[in-house]
């Protein structure tokens, strides 16, 4: 990214830019923290919504992905403020609102503490001091940071060939860990393949992200709601705001979205015409009509959630169809600054491209087992891509074995096993 790693002077720009900007500030902060509150959702999305929420509510949007302060401010603000909104399940019903609530309940319940309203009552000064902890570890972590800004901003100068295949390594480790089958990295796979095209044709990705953590909890919930309550649900208050929400929402994406003069993508990863993101729609809208079919198989109650959401599926897939067919151009759905960004890539290789690397990598595990076929792939990725000598290679990729095995053996990790492994007991950390 850089070719010197050199900090240039500004900080007391930064200071003023934030206090000009303080509305932006506030706004963002509040809904960091309430994004934050909500389970399993917090972490993964509010710096999404955030930036989403400052380019609509722009007048001027034409700098953002160009160095515009306001969409560093807005998604910083949303992050920082959500610890502390995530501290509110977590302490209120021991439910985590993120990644890092999980790792601290974990440590409540080995020091003897247990959160719930009985802490909050019994213990408030445990409570307080929780809540300050947060707090000032803001404020050092920011100290922090700025100590050691000069020493961060080096990393820009390692070259990304360096750093993908130990990027994709821990990526399809950290996803094993979800079912521990190998289902989790076909599934890596196939959503991040979406994810990949969704970006390039200008869909909204953080959409798919919220809605594939939370599927599994809401259609748990549509199934009970409906047994218990049926059509009356829609008169309850709650819902009814919920809906005009939805609406407004809706209503906002259209009104303040960028018209396609605004949005510039020369990306070499870019789709160029209409054919491309008709291809895409059509099979996303093919998805759609399974997942209908499919929900027709089931009882009332269990293909209510699959058949509500394919119909809606369907519903905004026709209208971006119709805008394309009118238009007689891809449509322009969601601003993605990210497709602005001049491309800083070694080459122009396509997706593709990496897709089959990938792939090959997943292949190869089938065969040798993941931690085996992981290195297989760090090494030759480094050796073809980054052209690394077969000393550093070697280096390189017995460190991330390493890596593998250390945490195998403290956190009890059983990683994906492959053909080779019926027939031969690899030694740690190979196993």
């Amino acid at each position: 990214i850089s070719e010197t790693g050199k900090l240039g002077s500004g900080w007391r720009r930064g200071v003023g830019d934030t206090l000009r900007n303080w509305w932006i500030v506030n706004r963002c902060s509040s809904i960091g923290c309430a994004v934050g509150a909500l389970p399993a959702l917090g972490g993964s999305v509010v710096d999404w919504i955030a930036y989403g929420h400052v380019v609509q509510t722009s007048k001027n949007r034409d700098n953002y992905g160009k160095g515009d302060i306001r969409g560093v401010i807005a998604p910083e603000s949303a992050n920082n403020a959500k610890d502390g909104g995530a501290l509110i399940p977590t302490i209120l019903f021991g439910i985590p609102g993120s990644g890092s609530m999980a790792l601290l309940l974990g440590g409540f319940i080995l020091i003897g503490i247990e959160p719930g309203m009985a802490l909050i009552r019994d213990d408030p000064d445990l409570v307080y001091l929780i809540v300050w902890s947060v707090a000032v570890a803001n404020i050092v972590g920011a100290g922090i940071s700025i100590a050691l800004a000069s020493q961060i901003a080096k990393l820009t100068t390692i070259r990304y060939t360096l750093i993908a295949p130990f990027m994709f390594g821990l990526i399809f480790f950290a996803s094993f860990q979800a079912t521990r089958q190998w289902g989790d990295l076909i599934a890596l796979m196939i959503v991040g393949i979406v994810g990949v095209y969704m970006k390039r044709f200008g869909w909204p990705r953080p959409a798919l992200l919220i809605g594939y953590v939370l599927s599994n909890q809401v259609e748990k919930s549509i199934y009970h709601v409906t047994a218990t309550v049926g059509w009356d649900l829609f008169t309850h208050p709650i819902v009814v705001v919920l809906i005009g929400l939805i609406l407004f929402s809706i209503f906002a994406a259209v009104r303040f979205r960028p018209t396609p003069a605004q949005i510039t993508d020369d990306g070499p990863h870019a789709a160029k015409g209409i054919a491309p993101q008709a291809a895409f729609t059509f099979l996303i809208g093919t998805l759609g009509l399974y997942i209908i079919w499919d929900g027709t198989h089931w009882d009332r109650l269990t293909g209510l959630y699959p058949i509500v959401a394919g119909s809606l599926c369907i519903a905004f897939i026709a209208l971006m169809a119709l805008e394309m067919v009118r238009r007689r151009t891809a449509a322009t759905i969601y601003y993605d600054a990210d497709r602005d960004t001049e491309h800083l890539a070694e080459d122009h290789r396509s997706s593709e491209y990496y897709f089959l690397w990938l792939t090959g990598m997943l292949g190869v595990s089938a065969l040798v087992g993941f931690v085996l076929g992981s290195a297989i792939f760090i090494y030759t990725f480094l050796r073809l891509r980054a052209h690394a000598s077969h000393l550093v290679c070697t280096i390189y990729t017995g460190a991330f074995v390493l890596l593998l095995g250390i945490m195998s053996h403290f956190l009890v990790l059983y990683y994906p096993q492959g053909l080779l492994q019926d027939y031969v007991a690899l030694p740690w950390p190979l196993q």
